[in-house]
Protein backbone atom coordinates (compact mmCIF):
# COMPACT_ATOMS: atom_id res chain seq x y z
CA UNK A 1 0.00 0.00 0.00
CA UNK A 2 1.27 3.12 -0.67
CA UNK A 3 0.93 6.61 -0.39
CA UNK A 4 -1.03 7.29 -3.70
CA UNK A 5 -3.03 4.11 -3.20
CA UNK A 6 -2.09 0.52 -3.95
CA UNK A 7 -3.56 -3.15 -3.10
CA UNK A 8 -4.59 -4.63 -0.11
CA UNK A 9 -5.22 -8.53 0.09
CA UNK A 10 -6.27 -9.96 3.46
CA UNK A 11 -6.95 -13.95 3.57
CA UNK A 12 -8.46 -16.20 5.32
CA UNK A 13 -10.09 -13.55 7.62
CA UNK A 14 -11.67 -15.09 11.34
CA UNK A 15 -14.17 -13.39 13.48
CA UNK A 16 -14.06 -12.70 17.00
CA UNK A 17 -16.60 -14.64 18.20
CA UNK A 18 -16.48 -13.28 22.76
CA UNK A 19 -16.51 -9.61 20.92
CA UNK A 20 -19.51 -9.80 18.49
CA UNK A 21 -21.80 -11.86 20.79
CA UNK A 22 -21.47 -9.18 23.74
CA UNK A 23 -23.01 -6.71 20.86
CA UNK A 24 -25.47 -9.49 20.31
CA UNK A 25 -26.27 -9.73 23.65
CA UNK A 26 -26.28 -6.00 24.41
CA UNK A 27 -28.95 -5.69 22.16
CA UNK A 28 -31.17 -9.30 23.40
CA UNK A 29 -30.79 -10.68 20.27
CA UNK A 30 -31.71 -14.65 20.25
CA UNK A 31 -28.72 -16.00 18.47
CA UNK A 32 -24.96 -15.64 19.12
CA UNK A 33 -22.11 -16.49 16.92
CA UNK A 34 -20.35 -19.70 16.39
CA UNK A 35 -18.62 -19.13 13.63
CA UNK A 36 -17.61 -16.27 10.83
CA UNK A 37 -14.77 -16.10 8.27
CA UNK A 38 -13.83 -14.54 4.97
CA UNK A 39 -12.01 -16.34 2.56
CA UNK A 40 -10.77 -12.95 1.11
CA UNK A 41 -11.19 -9.12 0.57
CA UNK A 42 -8.86 -7.86 -2.08
CA UNK A 43 -9.15 -3.54 -1.61
CA UNK A 44 -7.98 -1.39 -4.42
CA UNK A 45 -7.58 2.26 -3.41
CA UNK A 46 -6.14 4.93 -6.05
CA UNK A 47 -5.72 9.22 -5.56
CA UNK A 48 -5.08 9.12 -9.09
CA UNK A 49 -8.43 7.60 -10.46
CA UNK A 50 -10.72 9.57 -7.50
CA UNK A 51 -13.26 10.38 -8.79
CA UNK A 52 -13.71 7.03 -11.06
CA UNK A 53 -12.18 4.04 -9.40
CA UNK A 54 -11.15 5.52 -5.88
CA UNK A 55 -11.58 2.51 -4.32
CA UNK A 56 -12.82 -1.02 -4.98
CA UNK A 57 -13.57 -4.09 -2.75
CA UNK A 58 -13.83 -7.20 -3.77
CA UNK A 59 -14.52 -9.93 -1.24
CA UNK A 60 -15.29 -13.84 -2.05
CA UNK A 61 -16.65 -16.60 0.53
CA UNK A 62 -18.49 -14.98 3.70
CA UNK A 63 -19.29 -17.76 5.91
CA UNK A 64 -21.51 -16.98 9.45
CA UNK A 65 -22.55 -19.76 11.33
CA UNK A 66 -25.17 -18.49 14.20
CA UNK A 67 -27.00 -20.81 17.13
CA UNK A 68 -28.98 -20.43 20.11
CA UNK A 69 -27.81 -17.81 22.75
CA UNK A 70 -26.92 -19.30 26.21
CA UNK A 71 -25.65 -16.67 28.02
CA UNK A 72 -29.50 -15.82 29.53
CA UNK A 73 -29.13 -19.31 31.31
CA UNK A 74 -28.52 -19.69 35.25
CA UNK A 75 -25.10 -20.62 36.11
CA UNK A 76 -22.92 -21.21 39.17
CA UNK A 77 -21.62 -17.41 39.92
CA UNK A 78 -25.65 -16.35 39.30
CA UNK A 79 -26.62 -18.13 43.00
CA UNK A 80 -24.71 -15.86 45.10
CA UNK A 81 -26.82 -16.32 48.33
CA UNK A 82 -24.65 -17.80 50.77
CA UNK A 83 -27.00 -20.29 52.54
CA UNK A 84 -24.83 -20.82 55.35
CA UNK A 85 -25.06 -17.05 56.33
CA UNK A 86 -28.32 -16.06 54.93
CA UNK A 87 -30.83 -18.55 55.37
CA UNK A 88 -32.16 -19.12 58.54
CA UNK A 89 -33.95 -22.66 58.58
CA UNK A 90 -35.52 -21.69 62.20
CA UNK A 91 -37.42 -18.39 60.51
CA UNK A 92 -38.65 -19.13 57.33
CA UNK A 93 -40.69 -15.97 57.52
CA UNK A 94 -37.13 -14.09 58.01
CA UNK A 95 -36.21 -15.46 54.52
CA UNK A 96 -38.97 -14.48 52.89
CA UNK A 97 -38.80 -10.91 54.18
CA UNK A 98 -35.55 -10.84 53.09
CA UNK A 99 -36.03 -11.96 49.49
CA UNK A 100 -38.96 -9.32 49.07
CA UNK A 101 -36.13 -6.65 50.87
CA UNK A 102 -33.66 -7.09 47.98
CA UNK A 103 -36.61 -7.30 45.58
CA UNK A 104 -38.24 -4.08 46.67
CA UNK A 105 -34.56 -2.57 46.71
CA UNK A 106 -34.02 -3.65 43.41
CA UNK A 107 -37.21 -1.97 42.04
CA UNK A 108 -36.20 1.26 44.02
CA UNK A 109 -33.38 1.91 42.48
CA UNK A 110 -34.59 0.63 38.75
CA UNK A 111 -37.37 3.38 39.35
CA UNK A 112 -35.25 5.91 40.34
CA UNK A 113 -32.82 5.19 37.55
CA UNK A 114 -35.74 5.20 35.01
CA UNK A 115 -36.71 8.58 36.90
CA UNK A 116 -33.59 10.31 36.04
CA UNK A 117 -33.45 9.12 32.66
CA UNK A 118 -36.95 10.04 31.58
CA UNK A 119 -36.26 13.62 32.91
CA UNK A 120 -32.59 13.59 30.95
CA UNK A 121 -34.75 12.53 27.86
CA UNK A 122 -37.11 15.43 28.09
CA UNK A 123 -34.73 17.98 28.88
CA UNK A 124 -33.04 16.52 25.74
CA UNK A 125 -35.98 16.64 23.67
CA UNK A 126 -36.77 19.98 24.74
CA UNK A 127 -33.50 20.99 23.83
CA UNK A 128 -33.55 19.76 20.38
CA UNK A 129 -37.20 21.60 19.95
CA UNK A 130 -35.74 24.66 20.87
CA UNK A 131 -32.64 24.72 18.52
CA UNK A 132 -35.34 23.40 15.83
CA UNK A 133 -36.98 26.39 15.87
CA UNK A 134 -34.58 28.62 16.27
CA UNK A 135 -32.99 26.88 12.56
CA UNK A 136 -36.80 27.48 11.09
CA UNK A 137 -36.52 30.62 12.21
CA UNK A 138 -33.42 31.56 10.99
CA UNK A 139 -34.40 30.00 7.69
CA UNK A 140 -37.25 31.85 7.24
CA UNK A 141 -35.47 35.42 8.05
CA UNK A 142 -32.85 34.42 5.56
CA UNK A 143 -35.41 33.67 2.76
CA UNK A 144 -37.31 37.18 3.27
CA UNK A 145 -33.52 38.63 2.71
CA UNK A 146 -32.94 36.63 -0.12
CA UNK A 147 -33.66 37.61 -3.69
CA UNK A 148 -35.42 34.71 -5.90
CA UNK A 149 -33.05 33.13 -7.63
CA UNK A 150 -33.65 32.87 -11.55
CA UNK A 151 -30.84 29.52 -11.67
CA UNK A 152 -30.10 26.65 -9.27
CA UNK A 153 -27.64 26.67 -6.72
CA UNK A 154 -25.24 23.79 -6.44
CA UNK A 155 -24.32 23.02 -2.74
CA UNK A 156 -21.38 23.52 -1.58
CA UNK A 157 -19.40 20.01 -1.68
CA UNK A 158 -21.72 18.37 -3.02
CA UNK A 159 -20.12 17.67 -6.60
CA UNK A 160 -17.07 16.45 -4.64
CA UNK A 161 -19.11 13.98 -3.08
CA UNK A 162 -20.99 12.61 -5.33
CA UNK A 163 -18.07 12.20 -7.93
CA UNK A 164 -16.24 10.17 -5.15
CA UNK A 165 -19.30 8.00 -4.50
CA UNK A 166 -18.97 7.09 -8.09
CA UNK A 167 -15.76 5.69 -7.23
CA UNK A 168 -16.72 3.62 -5.53
CA UNK A 169 -17.29 -0.27 -6.44
CA UNK A 170 -17.64 -3.04 -4.60
CA UNK A 171 -18.35 -6.98 -5.24
CA UNK A 172 -19.25 -9.59 -3.00
CA UNK A 173 -19.03 -13.16 -4.40
CA UNK A 174 -21.08 -16.05 -2.08
CA UNK A 175 -22.24 -15.13 0.99
CA UNK A 176 -23.99 -17.91 3.58
CA UNK A 177 -25.26 -17.04 6.59
CA UNK A 178 -26.74 -20.31 8.53
CA UNK A 179 -28.46 -20.71 11.73
CA UNK A 180 -28.55 -24.21 13.77
CA UNK A 181 -29.82 -25.23 16.80
CA UNK A 182 -30.05 -28.54 18.55
CA UNK A 183 -29.69 -27.73 22.46
CA UNK A 184 -33.65 -26.11 22.52
CA UNK A 185 -34.52 -28.20 19.93
CA UNK A 186 -33.21 -30.90 20.84
CA UNK A 187 -36.28 -34.04 19.71
CA UNK A 188 -36.19 -31.78 16.43
CA UNK A 189 -32.72 -30.30 15.43
CA UNK A 190 -33.45 -27.58 12.74
CA UNK A 191 -31.07 -25.03 10.58
CA UNK A 192 -31.88 -22.63 8.26
CA UNK A 193 -29.57 -19.92 5.76
CA UNK A 194 -29.68 -17.20 3.97
CA UNK A 195 -27.88 -17.43 0.58
CA UNK A 196 -26.85 -15.04 -1.85
CA UNK A 197 -24.72 -16.04 -4.90
CA UNK A 198 -23.46 -12.42 -5.97
CA UNK A 199 -23.70 -8.82 -4.79
CA UNK A 200 -22.42 -6.21 -7.10
CA UNK A 201 -22.74 -2.11 -6.78
CA UNK A 202 -20.91 -0.97 -9.70
CA UNK A 203 -21.01 2.11 -12.35
CA UNK A 204 -23.18 1.89 -14.81
CA UNK A 205 -23.36 4.86 -18.08
CA UNK A 206 -27.43 5.11 -18.27
CA UNK A 207 -30.56 5.78 -16.67
CA UNK A 208 -33.95 3.22 -16.42
CA UNK A 209 -36.90 4.66 -18.30
CA UNK A 210 -39.84 2.30 -17.99
CA UNK A 211 -42.49 2.34 -20.88
CA UNK A 212 -45.60 2.06 -18.97
CA UNK A 213 -46.10 3.19 -15.10
CA UNK A 214 -47.10 -0.35 -13.60
CA UNK A 215 -45.02 -2.49 -16.48
CA UNK A 216 -41.43 -4.02 -16.05
CA UNK A 217 -40.28 -2.82 -18.99
CA UNK A 218 -38.02 -0.46 -19.38
CA UNK A 219 -35.12 1.42 -21.72
CA UNK A 220 -31.65 2.53 -20.80
CA UNK A 221 -30.39 5.97 -21.57
CA UNK A 222 -27.28 7.32 -22.06
CA UNK A 223 -26.28 10.17 -19.85
CA UNK A 224 -23.60 12.32 -18.17
CA UNK A 225 -24.78 11.86 -14.39
CA UNK A 226 -23.65 9.32 -11.70
CA UNK A 227 -25.07 6.42 -12.09
CA UNK A 228 -24.78 3.00 -9.97
CA UNK A 229 -26.27 -0.16 -9.84
CA UNK A 230 -26.64 -2.68 -6.97
CA UNK A 231 -27.35 -6.39 -8.33
CA UNK A 232 -27.95 -8.97 -5.75
CA UNK A 233 -28.14 -12.01 -7.59
CA UNK A 234 -29.62 -15.52 -6.33
CA UNK A 235 -31.09 -14.84 -2.90
CA UNK A 236 -32.70 -17.62 -1.06
CA UNK A 237 -33.96 -19.08 1.72
CA UNK A 238 -33.35 -22.52 3.08
CA UNK A 239 -35.18 -24.22 5.99
CA UNK A 240 -33.99 -28.45 7.20
CA UNK A 241 -35.59 -30.28 9.91
CA UNK A 242 -34.23 -32.93 11.39
CA UNK A 243 -30.95 -31.10 10.19
CA UNK A 244 -27.51 -32.15 10.96
CA UNK A 245 -25.06 -29.73 12.63
CA UNK A 246 -22.01 -27.87 11.31
CA UNK A 247 -20.79 -26.90 14.84
CA UNK A 248 -22.61 -28.68 17.61
CA UNK A 249 -23.73 -26.47 20.36
CA UNK A 250 -22.15 -28.71 23.22
CA UNK A 251 -18.75 -28.59 21.17
CA UNK A 252 -18.86 -24.74 20.95
CA UNK A 253 -19.87 -24.36 24.52
CA UNK A 254 -16.99 -26.37 25.43
CA UNK A 255 -14.40 -23.95 23.50
CA UNK A 256 -16.09 -20.88 23.80
CA UNK A 257 -13.05 -19.97 26.55
CA UNK A 258 -10.30 -21.32 24.41
CA UNK A 259 -7.72 -18.64 22.22
CA UNK A 260 -9.22 -19.50 18.91
CA UNK A 261 -12.62 -20.74 20.37
CA UNK A 262 -13.98 -22.95 18.18
CA UNK A 263 -11.22 -23.07 15.62
CA UNK A 264 -8.77 -24.89 18.40
CA UNK A 265 -11.09 -28.45 17.66
CA UNK A 266 -12.38 -27.44 13.87
CA UNK A 267 -10.37 -26.60 10.38
CA UNK A 268 -11.42 -23.44 9.36
CA UNK A 269 -10.79 -24.80 5.89
CA UNK A 270 -13.62 -27.94 6.76
CA UNK A 271 -16.06 -25.11 7.55
CA UNK A 272 -15.40 -23.34 4.87
CA UNK A 273 -15.33 -25.75 2.45
CA UNK A 274 -18.78 -27.63 3.68
CA UNK A 275 -20.04 -23.89 3.52
CA UNK A 276 -19.01 -23.28 0.14
CA UNK A 277 -20.45 -26.81 -0.96
CA UNK A 278 -24.05 -25.72 -1.78
CA UNK A 279 -23.07 -22.46 -3.96
CA UNK A 280 -20.40 -25.25 -5.71
CA UNK A 281 -23.19 -28.21 -6.01
CA UNK A 282 -26.19 -25.77 -7.47
CA UNK A 283 -23.30 -24.49 -9.77
CA UNK A 284 -23.21 -28.14 -11.25
CA UNK A 285 -26.23 -30.07 -10.80
CA UNK A 286 -28.82 -27.10 -10.30
CA UNK A 287 -29.78 -28.59 -6.90
CA UNK A 288 -28.21 -28.60 -3.56
CA UNK A 289 -28.18 -32.37 -3.39
CA UNK A 290 -24.35 -33.04 -2.11
CA UNK A 291 -22.85 -31.12 1.14
CA UNK A 292 -25.46 -29.62 3.10
CA UNK A 293 -28.96 -30.88 2.39
CA UNK A 294 -31.61 -28.42 2.38
CA UNK A 295 -35.07 -27.13 1.60
CA UNK A 296 -36.01 -23.51 -0.14
CA UNK A 297 -38.35 -21.72 1.75
CA UNK A 298 -37.91 -19.04 -0.25
CA UNK A 299 -36.84 -19.91 -4.25
CA UNK A 300 -33.56 -17.70 -6.11
CA UNK A 301 -34.62 -14.71 -6.91
CA UNK A 302 -32.69 -11.08 -8.00
CA UNK A 303 -33.27 -7.43 -7.12
CA UNK A 304 -32.08 -4.85 -9.14
CA UNK A 305 -31.17 -1.52 -7.73
CA UNK A 306 -30.60 1.64 -10.07
CA UNK A 307 -29.06 5.27 -8.30
CA UNK A 308 -28.98 7.97 -10.20
CA UNK A 309 -27.67 11.44 -9.52
CA UNK A 310 -27.84 14.53 -11.54
CA UNK A 311 -25.31 17.20 -9.99
CA UNK A 312 -24.61 19.11 -13.27
CA UNK A 313 -24.88 23.00 -12.90
CA UNK A 314 -28.15 23.81 -15.06
CA UNK A 315 -30.26 26.94 -15.23
CA UNK A 316 -33.97 26.97 -13.94
CA UNK A 317 -35.26 27.18 -17.28
CA UNK A 318 -33.84 24.03 -18.52
CA UNK A 319 -35.92 21.12 -18.09
CA UNK A 320 -34.27 17.97 -16.60
CA UNK A 321 -35.66 15.03 -16.32
CA UNK A 322 -35.02 13.96 -12.12
CA UNK A 323 -32.32 15.43 -10.03
CA UNK A 324 -32.07 12.21 -8.20
CA UNK A 325 -33.76 9.17 -8.92
CA UNK A 326 -33.70 5.63 -7.52
CA UNK A 327 -35.45 2.55 -8.50
CA UNK A 328 -35.81 -0.79 -7.81
CA UNK A 329 -36.86 -4.07 -9.49
CA UNK A 330 -37.19 -7.45 -7.35
CA UNK A 331 -37.97 -10.60 -9.44
CA UNK A 332 -40.33 -12.97 -8.97
CA UNK A 333 -41.20 -14.48 -5.51
CA UNK A 334 -41.95 -18.03 -4.40
CA UNK A 335 -42.57 -19.47 -1.30
CA UNK A 336 -42.87 -23.55 -0.83
CA UNK A 337 -43.21 -25.03 2.79
CA UNK A 338 -44.72 -28.17 4.41
CA UNK A 339 -46.07 -29.00 7.98
CA UNK A 340 -42.72 -30.30 9.63
CA UNK A 341 -40.84 -27.07 8.41
CA UNK A 342 -44.00 -25.02 9.33
CA UNK A 343 -43.99 -26.34 13.17
CA UNK A 344 -40.51 -25.97 13.42
CA UNK A 345 -40.46 -22.45 12.24
CA UNK A 346 -43.47 -21.61 14.89
CA UNK A 347 -40.96 -23.35 17.50
CA UNK A 348 -37.98 -20.89 16.19
CA UNK A 349 -40.66 -18.09 16.64
CA UNK A 350 -41.84 -19.08 20.00
CA UNK A 351 -38.19 -19.04 21.46
CA UNK A 352 -37.65 -15.50 19.97
CA UNK A 353 -40.21 -14.48 21.49
CA UNK A 354 -39.18 -15.45 25.05
CA UNK A 355 -36.03 -13.04 24.55
CA UNK A 356 -38.62 -9.88 24.82
CA UNK A 357 -38.83 -11.07 28.79
CA UNK A 358 -35.45 -12.12 29.58
CA UNK A 359 -34.54 -9.28 31.30
CA UNK A 360 -37.47 -9.61 33.33
CA UNK A 361 -37.13 -12.90 34.34
CA UNK A 362 -33.90 -12.59 35.49
CA UNK A 363 -34.89 -10.01 37.98
CA UNK A 364 -36.73 -12.58 40.14
CA UNK A 365 -34.16 -15.34 39.69
CA UNK A 366 -33.78 -17.51 42.56
CA UNK A 367 -30.69 -16.11 44.25
CA UNK A 368 -29.54 -19.86 45.58
CA UNK A 369 -29.82 -23.52 44.09
CA UNK A 370 -33.58 -25.85 44.82
CA UNK A 371 -31.04 -28.55 45.01
CA UNK A 372 -28.35 -27.02 47.46
CA UNK A 373 -31.62 -25.70 49.63
CA UNK A 374 -32.71 -29.50 49.75
CA UNK A 375 -29.15 -30.81 50.67
CA UNK A 376 -28.50 -28.38 53.17
CA UNK A 377 -31.88 -28.93 55.27
CA UNK A 378 -31.68 -33.27 54.99
CA UNK A 379 -27.95 -31.95 56.74
CA UNK A 380 -29.36 -30.24 59.28
CA UNK A 381 -31.70 -32.72 60.07
CA UNK A 382 -35.27 -30.81 58.63
CA UNK A 383 -37.69 -31.85 56.41
CA UNK A 384 -39.47 -30.39 53.35
CA UNK A 385 -43.10 -29.92 53.83
CA UNK A 386 -44.99 -31.92 51.34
Amino acid sequence: MGFFGGDTVLKDLIFRPKKINEIFEKQNLPFALKAGMIAKMDIKISAWKLFSESMSVNIEDVHIILGPRMSHLSESDDYSWDIDSAYNCNNPLANIAEMHKRVRAKNEERDAQKKQEDHDHRAEVKSAREKKKAERDKRAADAKKKKNAKEFEQPIGLSFFSSLFNGIQVNIKHIHIRYEDDYFSMSRPFSMGFLIDEIDFGNTTSHWTFHTANGMRFTRHKNDYVNKELNMARMRLYFNSFSEMLIPTSVWEQTKNEKLEIFSCMEATEIKDIMTSVFLDEANTGSAEVGINHHNLLEPFYINVAINMNNMYNPTYKQELFKYQTTCLVSKLILTTTPDLCRDMMQFVSYAETFSYVEDLKKFRPTMRLQAFIEYRESQGGTLSP
